[in-house]
């Protein structure tokens, strides 16, 4: 998580073309494997979202990221993240059926579970494809500072667009046990207009311009976690709310035509050095 601190005065994944289908319901199941350290509520709404972005990958055919189990040095931390990317539609209807909780072989020291869904949804899919002539390189033109943060650390956000664009910048935090898990950071009070002209080069936040920071923090009681930025380049301006649900954010940016825009998933780290030690 980021706390904004105030200064007082002294993937860009390849996307064929989609066509409009009309929403058909269908049943499908998804699973999602956790540790102890997640609770079996956080576990089965992962698999929930999970499930949703198959299910639009399987009728829209957008190329949607799946979940990594990495394994992080000898100590068998193992981290398990879904990229909540969706391009291609969302969807309208979802009735559950089916959760079954299981564990499964267990590691040293730990337990791991897995939870199953199955449920009956409908998806609707976008229309249109990107205009390759709007920021198709935007994936080079978007940077952070790092992507391992110790609590305290300050992020900024580099951009280097080659045309005229309107930015968002938004945090996903899938750790938070319940919505809202999108959170906009820029524009923000601070700055409220993301527009950014050809060729010119910002930092997000400025380090001399802005009066704002956004410094790490880790949950209470967390000795690592990950969380995704999402950069969104527009056209035009575009109004996110400040506080939204994943579903929310995903049906916000589908209303915006593809060729209108470009969007940018990138995670990153949160640690306590204390506890874990030195970022490997």
């Amino acid at each position: 998580m980021w706390v904004l601190t105030i200064f007082r005065p002294t993937l860009l994944g390849v996307v064929t073309m989609l066509l409009q289908f009309e929403a058909e319901a269908a049943t499908a199941t998804a699973s999602y494997l956790f540790t102890q350290e997640s609770s079996a509520q956080s576990g089965c709404e992962q698999a929930e979202k999970r499930l949703k972005l198959e299910q639009i990958e399987r009728q829209c055919g957008a190329q949607l990221s799946g979940g990594k189990l990495r394994v992080q040095s000898e100590r068998q931390d193992r981290l398990d993240h879904l990229y909540f990317e969706s391009t291609a539609g969302y969807v309208t209807q979802y009735h559950s059926l089916k959760q079954q909780l299981e564990m499964v072989e267990p590691l040293p020291g730990e337990s791991l579970f897995r939870c199953v869904v199955e449920a009956e949804l409908e998806v609707q899919c976008n229309q249109g494809r990107r205009d390759p002539q709007f920021a198709p390189l935007f994936e080079q033109q978007v940077s952070l500072n790092q992507l391992y943060y110790k609590t305290g650390e300050e992020m900024v956000v580099e951009l280097r667009p080659q045309q005229r664009m309107t930015i968002t910048i938004l945090q996903l935090i899938p750790h938070l046990e319940s919505e809202p898990r999108v959170w906009r950071l820029f524009p923000n009070a601070y700055r409220t207009e993301g527009h950014l002209q050809a060729g010119v080069s910002i930092s997000i936040p400025h380090p001399t311009e802005d009066r704002y920071q956004f410094i790490a923090q880790l949950p209470s009681g967390e000795q690592r976690v990950t969380e995704e930025l999402v950069v969104v380049a527009t056209r035009e301006e575009v109004q996110f709310p400040e506080q939204m649900s994943v579903e929310q954010f995903h049906r916000l940016l589908a209303e915006i035509p593809l060729k209108d825009r470009r969007e940018l998933f990138i995670p990153y780290e949160i640690i306590d050095t204390e506890r874990t030690g030195e970022v490997q």
